[in-house]
């Protein structure tokens, strides 16, 4: 008896969310592989999502880039949320963009707390940005602080990746 092997193709829509200045932009532009996303160290920079197609020989991948999520004081900063919030119907994952060179903060907090809340939520992955800008044992530290969130919010990461968009 012959077994017939096929190749599987997965397909999928991510989006990458995190406080302003997380590295969503930066990160979506590498794996797209051209700049499709402005970057900026000024907040709010994006303001629209901004879809990027991956392909690889065993899968494809639609990637949204978000505009930073933040306590909103203006209404501008208000329809930005709001637009992510949107987004976060879409998707099949969300990677939560956390900064290596930053402390976790109340922010994060806030961001993990409201996609805990969906209903439906799409799997999570935690993505530790920025790591060329930090030491091995700062990452380290980084990366119990993200388990640390995981067990604070309630919730479960389907993956944590330390990752670059430099390196």
């Amino acid at each position: 008896m012959r077994i017939a092997m096929t190749k599987t193709h997965r397909s999928g829509f991510v989006c990458f969310v995190g406080r302003p200045n997380a590295g969503k932009s930066s990160l979506t532009n590498v794996l797209v592989g051209q700049k499709i996303a402005i970057s900026s160290s000024k907040p709010q920079t994006t303001r629209h999502t901004i879809r990027g197609i991956v392909t690889r020989d065993n899968g494809q991948m639609v990637i949204i880039d978000t505009p930073g999520l933040h306590r909103p004081r203006t209404l501008l900063g208000e329809r930005l949320n709001h637009l992510v919030h949107e987004t976060w119907a879409e998707v099949d994952v969300i990677g939560v963009c956390l900064p290596s060179d930053q402390r976790i903060g109340p922010g994060d907090t806030y961001l993990v707390n409201k996609i805990a809340e969906l209903v439906n939520r799409p799997a999570l992955v935690a993505l530790a940005t920025k790591t060329d800008l930090v030491s091995k044992q700062r990452l380290l530290s980084h990366l119990v602080d993200i388990d640390n969130l995981a067990k604070k919010v309630g919730i479960e990461w389907a993956s944590v990746v330390p990752c670059s968009a430099v390196t």
